[in-house]
């Protein structure tokens, strides 16, 4: 019987008593047989005597290195038995790696590749080091990016995508405009990316489109700088903030829940109209009104507003939220009734998917024109509230 198995690849070399590569007469009382190979050692062959594989103290290698193989005293092969042979060369052809040629980008190369083209483990912050902020930040003139989760972000050449390593935080300065989106990118830069803006035409045109390599977002016309966010100018020329009442800097990587407040600490105040208009009214960003900024069109919005009146009739009121507006009710559930005279609360609640751009969210009120409506903001009192809250991903 012949060795059964499948035929292995480069460095093994077969031979049978059946073929012209194995040598020797199989007649119960000879033990000495030619290999189709030199070898060192008893280890380097795998010895089959009818198909049973035959361990390595039943045979050496005479005057190693060579091609005879001695079987030991009592292991003869029986005439007509068949002996194959497996013999693992050690002389093996390795390719010689130049220096230099396993960079860092490349042994990242692999891990990034798990994510496809848009692996970008960093996000856009405010703060140098501090890739999702807490506090409030106003007035910074400075954009950051930041390593987060990791450090691989898989950048276009113009040619290829390359794994580039952020090992160090980059920056760019907030463009010197005032109330003015602007884009920010991650130029390859022959292979030192670099951070780079553009300025948009308007609060919801950009003056360059994006659009996508390989499904990735880039900036038309420089497949080589990747997409990563947008900002806005305040009124101040070069600041842009990140605040629970303005969120003007939005992540398109690594997105997370950006809260969003605004408080009016009015004691009270009277407004009986069955018109929309803005709560106390008053436009105030962080007193009933918030502002947001969305660059792609993705993330889901949510606000939630509530009010409380006193009345000594019955009418219906509500609280309002308008996406831009002042004086159209955008909230999907909302409204109240005074039943019986006294004071009634009411919640209005927002789900939405405003267009890119920047946005404000005002708090609106309305009741009907019966009696006098008193609205409260905090009553007069510490532990009293009404307001509003929003969430965006960013």
């Amino acid at each position: 019987m012949g060795y059964i198995g499948r035929e292995p690849g480069g460095g093994l070399i077969f031979g049978s008593s059946g073929a012209s590569t194995i040598a020797g007469t199989i007649n119960g009382s000879n033990r000495d047989f030619t290999l189709p190979a030199s070898v060192d050692n008893a280890q380097q062959v795998m010895l089959f005597v009818d198909g049973v594989h035959q361990s390595t103290d039943k045979f050496t290698i005479t005057s190693a290195p060579s091609a005879t193989l001695n079987f030991n005293s009592g292991n003869a092969p029986a005439t007509g038995s068949e002996v194959a042979c497996v013999i693992i060369q050690d002389s093996f052809s390795f390719a010689t790696v130049n220096d230099g040629a396993i960079t860092t980008a490349k042994l990242a190369a692999p891990v990034a590749a798990r994510g496809g083209y848009g692996t970008t483990e960093a996000r856009l912050s405010l703060t140098s080091g501090t890739p999702v902020t807490t506090a409030d930040v106003t007035g910074a003139g400075t954009v950051y990016l930041s390593p987060y989760k990791g450090e691989v972000i898989m950048l276009y050449t113009g040619s290829a995508w390359e794994a580039y390593n952020l090992n160090a935080v980059l920056s760019i300065s907030v463009p010197a405009t005032t109330t003015t989106p602007f884009d920010i990118f991650l130029d390859y830069n022959g292979g030192t990316p670099a951070l780079a803006v553009t300025n948009w035409t308007n609060d919801t045109t950009r003056a360059t489109a994006l659009t996508t390599q390989d499904g990735v977002y880039v900036q038309s016309g420089n497949t080589d700088w990747k997409y990563l966010g947008t900002g806005r100018t305040t009124g101040s020329s070069g600041e842009c903030e990140d605040s629970e009442s303005s969120r003007l800097l939005w992540n398109y990587y690594n997105r997370v829940p950006r809260w969003l407040e605004a408080h009016d600490t009015t004691d009270t105040w009277t407004y009986t109209t069955a018109t929309w208009r803005a709560k106390n009214n008053s436009t105030t960003v962080g007193g009933t009104r918030v502002e947001i900024l969305i660059g792609v069109l993705e993330p889901l919005v949510e606000a939630f507003g509530t009010s409380q009146i006193l009345t000594g009739s019955t009418p219906y009121f509500s609280s309002g939220i308008g996406i831009d507006s002042t004086s159209a009710d955008s909230a999907q559930m909302n409204g109240a009734v005074v039943s019986p005279a006294g004071r009634a609360n009411d919640v209005a609640v927002y789900r939405g998917y405003p267009a890119v751009g920047y946005h404000y969210i005002q708090q609106l009120e309305i009741s009907q024109a019966v009696d006098t409506t008193t609205w409260y903001g905090d009553g007069g009192q510490s532990f009293f509230q009404t307001g509003m809250v929003a969430v965006l991903e960013g």
